[in-house]
């Protein structure tokens, strides 16, 4: 008998266990004749709890330069889900994750600070690396992907270079297959956009819920007034981003954001994408300059 309750503590102490995943996001690009501008949502929100404010547009070292992680940016410990749930916000502050992929991400640009296509197929063995290492040194958390978001985490790179006044947008996403298999970079780009190409809005994170939530005759419907007028305006009249102002897409990025929160809360199970939009222009100056 004690013996087989021996055993049974061993099995139950080996289960394996999902550790608290950081999640959300919805980040909008618009290339403009003024620099590339981008805007985020500002909730995380981990096991049903939300917290606003968050920053997820981050400055990397290297000037003209941003970085963002949607789907899985952080992780926590399993233990920790009871403090999330009770008060996430409070949690945030007073917690440090397992692992921080915003922080892997811009350590690896601190090293390797020139922006281009070879350096960033570094910074996905880089990412890749960092999950192995975790999964190897915590064999009892499984990580899996989370419903509805495209595919475990995907990095997105933004930057201006101001002497041929190109927009840089790369991004780049994770993909685990199986909750036991390895990561795997399962979709990538990088696109230079200079100001003879058409403008166009760059969707990256809960794009999808925007696409095939939103952006329907649904769900026109069911936000009703004043919602989608500016994206609907700038998607109805396509032209050169030379012809595209940062006010304007400003109000383009705020719109989208803001109308795909709005259907959010109205929709149980959706993602966590609310709480104030923020909005930064990578110009002619060093370090991106925030407009809202």
């Amino acid at each position: 008998m004690k013996k087989m309750i021996l055993a049974l503590i061993l099995s139950v102490a080996w289960l394996p266990v999902q550790p608290v995943q950081l999640t959300g996001t919805l980040l909008v690009l618009v290339p403009t004749r003024d620099g590339l501008l981008v805007a985020a949502d500002s909730r995380e929100g981990a096991d049903q709890s939300y917290c606003d404010g968050g920053t997820k547009i981050v400055s990397a070292s290297s000037p003209r330069t941003i970085i963002s992680v949607t789907g899985t940016a952080k992780l926590y410990g399993a233990s920790d889900l009871k403090s999330v749930s009770a008060d996430l916000c409070k949690f945030l502050k007073t917690h440090e994750p397992l692992l921080n992929f915003e922080t892997i991400v811009t350590g690896y640009i601190a090293v390797h600070p020139s922006i281009n296509a070879a350096m960033f197929v570094g910074l996905q063995r880089s990412v890749l690396q960092a999950i192995r290492n975790f999964q190897r040194s915590h064999p009892k958390m499984i990580l899996r992907e989370t419903p509805g978001e495209n595919g475990y985490l995907s990095v997105v790179l933004g930057h201006f270079i101001p002497d041929r006044a190109v927009s840089v947008l790369a991004m780049f996403t994770v993909c685990l297959p199986t909750a036991k298999a390895g990561p795997e970079v399962c979709q990538k780009e990088w696109q230079e956009v200079d100001l003879k190409t058409l403008s166009l809005v760059h969707l990256y994170g809960n794009a999808d819920f925007f696409q095939t939530q939103v952006f329907t005759e649904e769900g026109r419907q069911a936000l009703g007034q004043p919602y989608l007028n500016d994206f609907f305006r700038f998607y109805a009249h396509s032209k050169p981003v030379g012809n595209v102002s940062a006010d304007e897409a400003t109000k383009v990025a705020v719109d989208i954001i803001e109308s795909a929160s709005r259907l959010a809360s109205l929709r149980p199970k959706s993602p966590a994408i609310g709480g104030p939009v923020r909005v930064v222009l990578i110009d002619y100056h060093k370090r991106p300059v925030q407009l809202q």
